[in-house]
């Protein structure tokens, strides 16, 4: 019964490890894909010469492009309505 309790407790301190790992790892990716996001968004504002306000608007523009049309709902007057 012991051994079976210190096996349950290995396994358990195990997982809990490999959790904490994947973790890691997992913020690590995302910290080094919102830096090299940053860094050829500073790029492109620099070529072409925007400010914030442009870089912004692009930003938009490119998430909404990126939203599946079926999905998309635009705010527009109803046909008829001034």
């Amino acid at each position: 019964m012991f051994a079976q309790a210190q096996i349950a407790l290995i396994r358990a301190q195990g997982a809990r490890e490999a959790a904490v790992i994947i973790s890691q790892a997992n913020a690590q990716a995302l910290q080094l894909e919102q830096a090299t996001k940053a860094y050829w968004y500073a790029q492109l504002k620099e070529r072409m010469s925007w400010n914030n306000s442009h870089l912004l608007q692009y930003v938009k523009m490119k998430a909404l492009n990126a939203q599946p049309s079926e999905s998309m709902v635009v705010g527009v007057s109803p046909v008829g309505a001034s």
